[in-house]
């Protein structure tokens, strides 16, 4: 696996489409919170984790304790008016490298997660987006063919974007209410990385379906 030294984590949400009034990254999946699962395969490629908390952000910081020498915190205070890439965007914009970002309502596969770290080995100047057959209630759809993303589009596609994502250090926010999509959207084509045994949730249908697939399967 490459040295790909930073993955970002953007946990400040509010779990509005869940109704759970809590973080998505703090359900547990196979008996385990879902950042939990994220962190023990991550630490174990990349050298510092960025988690950045805001709602109920003491809940997340609460399950490292006493620490994790890999992980750091970053506070969004402006949680409740911007989305994922703000909090993206608070850490990127301190970082000289290329980086990962992985989306709190992920479940991430470790076989599928080393087909995206080689695949970012090959281009790491390129930007990479994991792909998925579509699947979720809400989805951003992607024009896919040949392992390149053509566009991204809300007319129905048989995939739809992923929740990680690979940056190769440059990442310009012109409005905090931007979405990631937009950030990578004005450079297409980009890479895409069909990653089938990842799956996200966006609403509880989701997490019911998502949770019938790995409950009571080894993750990691």
């Amino acid at each position: 696996m490459p040295n790909i030294e930073y993955a970002i984590l953007p946990n400040a949400g509010l779990g509005t489409r869940l109704s759970i009034d809590k973080p998505k990254c703090l359900i547990e999946i196979d008996e385990l919170p879902l950042i939990l699962h994220q962190v023990n395969i991550l630490q174990k490629i990349v050298k510092y984790i960025f988690i950045v908390v805001g709602h109920n952000a003491r809940e997340i910081i609460d399950l490292f304790r006493p620490g994790n020498d890999k992980v750091i915190f970053v506070f969004n205070h402006k949680y409740y008016d911007t989305n994922t890439a703000y909090s993206v965007h608070s850490v990127a914009k301190y970082l000289k490298k290329g980086f990962l970002t992985i989306d709190g309502d992920y479940w991430i596969n470790p076989e599928d997660l080393k087909i995206f770290i080689n695949t970012v080995n090959l281009n790491p100047k390129e930007y990479h987006v994991s792909v998925q057959s579509t699947q979720t209630d809400f989805p951003c759809y992607v024009d896919y063919s040949d392992g390149r993303i053509t566009k991204f589009t809300k007319e129905y596609q048989k995939h739809e974007m992923g929740g990680m994502l690979y940056f190769p250090g440059n990442f310009t926010l012109n409005s905090k209410k931007m979405f990631l999509y937009e950030v990578i959207d004005f450079c297409t084509p980009v890479n895409g990385i069909l990653m089938p045994n990842c799956y996200e949730f966006d609403t509880l249908a989701d997490l019911h379906r998502v949770k019938s697939k790995i409950d009571g399967k080894l993750a990691i």
